[in-house]
């Protein structure tokens, strides 16, 4: 099989990695315009700070658009994580992905992650975090495992309806019997 590449980058992260690009491209031309009017030596820790500035953009973009799914002939590989990032095909022996785009005031970015779960050969269990990707990147990426894998491709489980929770408990629906002095109120009226 040809090695494949599967992007895992969400809408978000992009727009948020552009604008800082911007950011710096911006800050940038003000540092060269400020070095070239005037040339002190705040001016020059200006560009010095400019050039590192640069750097880490160069390096973070770099980063945030190689992260994906590398597919190879006999393994594959999450190159977004540091450690426990390569799998035989022949040790996976279920794939199952999860997605929670239901709407909420109160959840954290963490929450909206999409998750992969794989269950190897031994029974064991490994959770991957892909990120705040779109349900169309998990469901590729699940498609993909699953045929290199021989296993049966079950669509992701994606929460989309709101659930309401009661913040009160609920309390067993049970009527009081009248006591004798209610009977006795009753009967005085």
């Amino acid at each position: 099989m040809k090695d494949k590449f599967i992007r895992i980058l969400s809408p978000m992260t992009l727009a948020v990695v552009i604008l800082l690009d911007l950011a710096v491209i911006g800050y940038g031309i003000f540092a060269v315009y400020r070095l070239t009017q005037v040339r002190t030596g705040m001016t020059v820790i200006f560009a010095i700070i400019e050039i590192a500035a640069i750097v880490i953009a160069v390096l973070t973009t770099k980063e945030t658009v190689k992260n994906g799914l590398l597919l190879r002939a006999t393994d594959f590989e999450f190159t977004g994580m540091d450690k426990d990032n390569v799998y035989a095909y022949n040790q996976i022996k279920d794939i199952a992905g999860y997605k929670d785009e239901a709407p909420s005031l109160v959840k954290n970015f963490i929450d909206r992650h999409a998750v992969l779960t794989l269950t190897l050969t031994d029974d064991t269990t490994v959770l991957l975090d892909l990120g705040l990707c779109q349900k169309r990147t998990l469901e590729t990426v699940q498609k993909a495992l699953c045929e290199r894998c021989g296993v049966d491709y079950q669509p992701p489980t994606v929460k989309t309806k709101l659930e309401f929770k009661s913040l009160r408990k609920k309390q067993p629906n049970t009527a009081e019997a009248p006591t004798t002095a209610d009977q006795q109120d009753d009967t005085v009226k």
